[in-house]
This record gives C-alpha cells, sequence and structure tokens, in this order.
C-alpha cells in the first residue's frame, strides 16, 4: 500500500504511534531514539521529528547522525563520570 506524502503523519497520529513511543520512551532505561528518514520530503519528516520532539523523543535523519550523536553522549557521561571521580583533573 502506498501512502500519500502526508499521509503517514496523518496514520502514524490516527494509530497513536507517536504516542506509543513516548509511553515506550518513558519505560526505558536505556537510550531510545527513532529515525526518521527523508523518504518523501524534509518537510514532512521535519513535522514527523517535530511531532517526537514534542512527546521527549529523540529523533535523526539518519542512523549515522543518530549514532553519532549517542556516541558523544556516552564520551560526554563518561568524561563526568571521570571528573566526579578526580581522574580528569589536571
Amino acid at each position: 500500500m502506498k501512502l500519500k506524502k502526508q499521509g503517514f503523519l496523518t496514520l502514524f497520529t490516527a494509530f497513536g504511534v507517536f504516542a506509543a513511543f513516548a509511553v515506550f520512551t518513558g519505560t526505558m532505561v536505556m537510550a531510545f531514539v527513532v529515525i526518521v528518514p527523508e523518504v518523501y520530503s524534509e518537510a514532512l519528516a521535519s513535522e514527523a521529528r517535530e511531532r517526537l520532539m514534542e512527546r521527549g523523543i529523540a529523533s535523526f535523519s539518519s542512523f549515522e547522525r543518530a549514532a553519532k550523536t549517542l556516541k558523544k553522549l556516552a564520551d560526554y557521561y563518561q568524561f563526568r563520570k571521570e571528573q566526579s571521580q578526580g581522574k580528569g583533573a589536571g
């Protein structure tokens, strides 16, 4: 079944996908991100990412962007942990 360009956002909203992601994210201990590629158009993908952001869900336009961001986040928390333990003072 092919969806019209605007149809998938309506479908996601109708089936509660954005809300379900928000509930799921709230139960997770680990990071949860959604990849929203610009398959149909940049405007539609941007709107989908905005709706996810409103619910506190991280979303990215590609797997690579998500992976790089999560790596930087992990590095930052490791740095903070080392700082609090006195290992990073120099």
